[in-house]
């Protein structure tokens, strides 16, 4: 059975907390035009003062994400978009792209509302919410004992939020004491996170937390029921594992299995599967590679090649489509 780490792991936290801030988003969108001094960009964006830019300009510096040229001249030369930064920039067309396709009510990637909404995701995700709710629906008690460190009230209200957002819902007819569970939508969100976290890992190695095995496997869990092709596709049993990274050896690897109907993934749960027909496993940047940019070079398939190919590259098509390039 997969366990949420502990203490948990903030994968992807630095990333969001930098997307959640309209002013980045704002800066990387207009450095993309071109380099631009302190002074451009602040009559660019309309803003009477600087202060706050500069604040910003510094975070988005430090995190690799822009870069000055220049910077002994007068007013501190000109900012242009590293490398990085248009990932970053990428990363916010990936979540705009999910957030207007909320099911029944749409946000458009230009308002406030939308990115409250990105803001309770990568909440939800950071305290651990989302995952325990992805292994296993769970009422606000359950989540209690679970998330210990997180008062009822505080749950309370987070559960709230993240139903308000769309992320969850209350299952079966209890309203004294539903058991929520993640909206089809939640699942999509694991591509953003996904590739926040593959971003921290190529800019910012060395200061962004790891990725464990455990959110790997939760990641797979979510998005595996996704794979649901046009047409028809292979049949069987596919057994995935994430394996740890060698600096991270304390981490155990953590394994998920699916069984696969014409393409179509019918059941999908954690831990040893039944006599797989196929099997793949790899490292954290190996599975990024592969279901983001589809490049399962460095995964090791077995079995049934054709339902394991299937398979991953049916998560890179429901999850990134035309957006891989850009990442």
């Amino acid at each position: 059975m997969i366990g949420i780490s502990e203490p948990p792991i903030r994968s992807a936290r630095i990333g969001a907390e930098l997307l959640r801030r309209e002013p980045n988003r704002t800066i990387l969108g207009a450095l993309a035009a071109g380099p631009m001094s302190s002074g451009d960009l602040c009559a660019r964006l309309m803003l009477e003062s600087d202060t706050t830019l500069r604040e910003h300009l510094g975070e988005l510096e430090r995190y690799q994400a822009v870069e000055r040229r220049d910077p002994v001249r007068a007013h501190g030369g000109e900012y242009r978009l590293t490398r990085g930064g248009e990932r970053l920039l990428a990363i916010v067309g990936l979540a705009g792209a999910w957030l207007s396709c909320r099911p029944g009510d749409a946000l458009s990637p230009e308002s406030d509302v939308a990115w409250r909404a990105f803001t309770a995701l990568a909440d939800g995700w950071e305290r651990s919410l989302i995952q325990h709710l992805l292994l296993q629906p769970s009422t606000g008690a359950d989540l209690q004992t679970t998330v210990p460190e997180l008062r009822k009230d505080k749950i309370k209200r987070m559960l709230r939020r993240l139903h308000g957002a769309g992320l969850v819902k209350p299952l079966g007819r209890n309203e004294r004491m539903p058991r929520w569970g993640p909206t089809e939508w939640t699942r999509r969100a694991i591509a953003v996170l996904a590739a926040i976290a593959r971003w921290e890992r190529i800019h910012l190695r060395g200061e962004a937390e790891p990725v464990a095995p455990s959110d790997g496997a939760i990641a797979l869990l979510a998005a595996l029921p996704l794979v649901r092709p046009e047409g028809e596709g292979p049949s069987g049993i596919c057994a995935f594992t994430v394996e740890a990274d060698a600096v991270e050896s304390a981490a155990r690897a953590m394994a998920v299995w699916v069984k696969a109907a014409e393409g179509r993934v019918t059941v999908c749960s954690g831990g040893p599967s039944p006599p797989p027909d196929a099997w793949v496993r790899g490292g954290v940047d190996a599975w990024l590679e592969a279901v983001i940019g589809c490049r399962l070079g460095s995964l090791h398939l077995g079995g049934d090649l054709v339902l394991a190919e299937h398979l991953v590259r049916g998560l890179h098509e429901d999850l990134f489509g035309g957006f891989a390039h850009r990442l």
